[in-house]
């Protein structure tokens, strides 16, 4: 026994007197040391400490021998490596709320599962697809395919259509140059008028013999020689501006035209294909991604060039057979189609544009083809677009016939324009369906541009007789600018006038749209209009009832039931 342990027994035995009055203090000392170190011990079974990395077992060392009587043990100390116990507590806090936010986010799934029906929790739901022919939007536009077919002739972008496009400022100038000098006072009268019959020659020869341009001419030359000296100098004045202004239109429709010759690659003219055959194809649209429906958004004034971004663009148009046509347009596999026919005063491109952005407004509810006809495009024209509509029945005839047999699709529209409802019309009064089923389902004549009483007494009875389609809707106003000046050319109303003209008999559903805004002439109505588009989706996708768009009210004239948009009442 050591020296100490022998003190130490010797004073637990048998104390000295000097230690009488602490031993009760020494005893309370060993007593709270030895259940302070059972606390120790027993927290320390209860929540051991994560395993470590196992580490190098250090050296034994040689244990100093301990008193067999209340040992003073140390109390114990982690090993190397392992975490306090503060920040096991807080590890295990972050890990129990953990599981805790688990288990709640999995009663919750659970309960939406339980409210699903049970064969829709079999299989994931898949996303409705779009229906065929929708482009998606790249970047910062969409590209609508529009199929096409034309008895237009390709053209060349040559020096005469640039000569045709700068007609307004060579007249302008002309008149400009001439002035001063044929109106000089020491030249007879009879030399100034042989000069000014000319420069008259040469303008029509120059401005291609536009009856506008020749009048223009002869009205900038002729005129002033029959006015005073000073009224001649404010009119040449007059005619200086035009001549900046005009002449600054000219070159930017010419480098529009240049323009769209570049990028389109086959570019269609006024005039007739050498074959006398229709042509083919598919033409690239783009519509711009901040597009607005009603909106053709095409270049201001003040733009030199076109803008995918924010003008809808004819792209490219591409040729092809017949065949290759018929199987393209069946390997989209659309269900619906429908045939725009355009009007007067309409190129080839503006044609395409427009078709692409009804497509668009109506939701691709149908798949959109094209029908040009030979249409002049120049507001001096109408006399000359007149012939070209009769003339192309023909082909319009074989085109239809050709779609009706030979694309797989359930359905196929009509939508006729302004002028273009004069070839559709006689077209459709000479087709006999020998089959039980109409070959079209949806007729939408716009603006019609044909004599109302012709179309009232033959037209349209043959018409409605052949059963060429389940129904014929026919849209008319009374604002139409451009149809009030063809009643004035021919002398008769039309069949697109509203009023005590508008066309009213069984068998056509008439619809009056005097009551919706208009816009400019007021005869484009069919793509410039919001509320008629909508109207159009309704009609060609649902096939909705008159009575069921409830934004039309009907009315009576002679007896005779018409409907028109209702308008909400001014406050």
């Amino acid at each position: 026994m050591s020296p100490t342990q022998k003190r130490l027994s010797e004073v637990l035995v048998a104390p000295s007197p000097g230690l009488t009055m602490r031993m009760p203090f020494l005893w309370s000392v060993l007593l709270a040391g030895t259940l302070m170190i059972g606390a120790c011990s027993k927290e320390t079974a209860a929540s051991p400490p994560p395993a470590a990395a196992p580490m190098e077992a250090p050296e034994p060392k040689t244990a100093q021998p301990l008193p067999t009587t209340h040992p003073e043990v140390p109390p114990a100390r982690e090993p190397k490596g392992e975490r306090p116990a503060a920040e096991r507590m807080r590890a295990r806090k972050i890990e129990a709320s953990r599981e805790a936010e688990e288990r709640t986010t999995g009663a919750v799934r659970s309960a939406e599962a339980a409210r699903v029906p049970k064969e829709s929790r079999s299989a994931p739901k898949a996303e409705p697809a779009p229906p065929p022919g929708v482009p998606e939007i790249t970047g910062d536009h969409r590209e609508v395919t529009v199929f096409y077919a034309t008895d237009r002739a390709e053209e060349l972008f040559t020096f005469r259509a640039i000569l045709h496009r700068l007609r307004w400022a060579f007249v302008v100038l002309l008149v400009v140059l001439a002035a001063p000098w044929l109106h000089r006072a020491s030249l007879p009268r009879w030399e100034r008028l042989a000069i000014a019959g000319i420069c008259l020659c040469l303008g029509a020869l120059g401005s291609q013999c536009g009856l506008l341009e020749v009048g223009a001419l002869l009205a900038g030359i002729v005129v002033p020689v029959l006015v005073k000296p000073a009224v001649r100098l404010w009119f040449i004045v007059l005619c200086a501006i035009g001549c900046v202004v005009l002449t600054a239109l000219s070159i930017r429709s010419t480098m529009l035209a240049s323009a769209l010759a570049d990028r389109v690659g086959t570019a269609y003219g006024n005039s007739h294909r050498d074959d006398h055959s229709l042509a083919y194809g598919t033409c690239i649209v783009t519509i711009p991604k901040t597009h607005q429906v009603a909106v053709l958004e095409s270049p201001s004034l003040t733009d030199f060039s076109e803008s995918f971004e924010r003008h809808i663009v004819l792209k490219v148009a591409t040729p092809s057979s017949r065949d290759a046509w018929r199987d393209g347009f069946n390997s989209t596999g659309a269900k619906s189609a429908f045939v725009f026919i355009h009007g007067y005063n309409v190129s080839f491109e503006h044609a395409a544009r427009r078709t692409a952005q009804i497509a668009h407004d109506l939701k691709f509810a149908c798949t959109p083809i094209l029908y040009s006809w030979r249409s002049a495009g120049g507001l001096e024209q109408y006399t000359r677009d007149e012939n070209a509509a009769d003339q192309t029945q023909y082909h319009l005839r074989e085109f239809l016939e050709f779609i009706a047999a030979s694309l797989k699709v359930e359905e196929i529209h009509l939508v006729a324009h302004s002028m273009g409802n004069r070839a559709l019309c006689s077209v459709l009064a000479g087709i006999h369906t020998a089959q039980d089923k109409p070959r079209f389902h949806e007729i939408v004549l716009a603006a019609p541009d044909i004599d109302a009483r012709v179309f009232r007494n033959d037209l349209a009875p043959r018409i409605v007789g052949n059963r060429v389609c389940h129904r014929i809707t026919l849209y008319a106003s009374s604002k139409d600018l451009a149809l009030q000046a063809s009643k004035g050319v021919h002398g008769d109303p039309r069949a697109g006038d509203s009023g005590d003209d508008l066309v009213v008999m069984d068998g056509i559903d008439t619809i009056d749209v005097t009551d919706l805004r208009s816009i400019l002439l007021g005869h484009s109505y069919i793509g410039d209009n919001d509320s008629v588009l909508n109207d159009l989706r309704a009609l060609l996708l649902e096939h909705a009832a008159l009575a069921a768009r409830t934004w039309l009210v009907s009315a009576l004239l002679a007896d005779k039931p018409y409907w028109r948009f209702s308008m909400p009442k001014p406050r």
